[in-house]
């Protein structure tokens, strides 16, 4: 079977059993020139709350690898949380375009969650950015 269909069901089941309510959701207050756009739905907030244990695990990974003497062990660590890193990546894209699809805000220079699941959209970028904006739309 091929590695990504693998990755995919397995993703499926992994969607369906997050819980939302756990310590994963956003915790960014509303910025100034923050515009509300409506709330995430609970298929969106599956796909961020897996994408942040994706890169929680991902980091623990590096951790181990940074803390083991043994190369073979250090290696598949490292390995491990670069793949978990680019698998809570991808999910955090998805997670970018259910929103835009979600609220219909595909003319939306930039999109962000905040705290209490919060959609909003801005036209400035704020400082910091990175942490609870999404990624702008790509220009063509």
């Amino acid at each position: 079977m091929n590695s990504i269909v693998a990755w995919w069901r397995t993703l499926v089941i992994e969607l369906q059993n997050t819980d939302i309510s756990r310590s994963f959701s956003p915790k960014n207050e509303m910025e100034p020139g923050d515009i509300f756009l409506g709330d995430a739905d609970d298929d969106s907030k599956r796909l961020y709350c897996l994408s942040k244990k994706y890169e929680q695990s991902s980091l623990e990974s590096y951790q181990l690898a940074n803390g083991s003497n043994d190369e073979n062990v250090a290696g598949f660590h490292k390995k491990k949380g670069k793949e978990l890193q680019e698998k809570a990546d991808i999910l955090m894209g998805m997670f970018a375009e259910a929103l835009r699809t979600l609220l219909n805000a595909w003319d939306k220079p930039l999109v962000g969650i905040r705290k209490d699941w919060k959609v909003v959209w801005t036209d400035k970028i704020p400082a910091g950015f990175v942490i609870g904006i999404i990624r702008p739309p790509s220009e063509e």
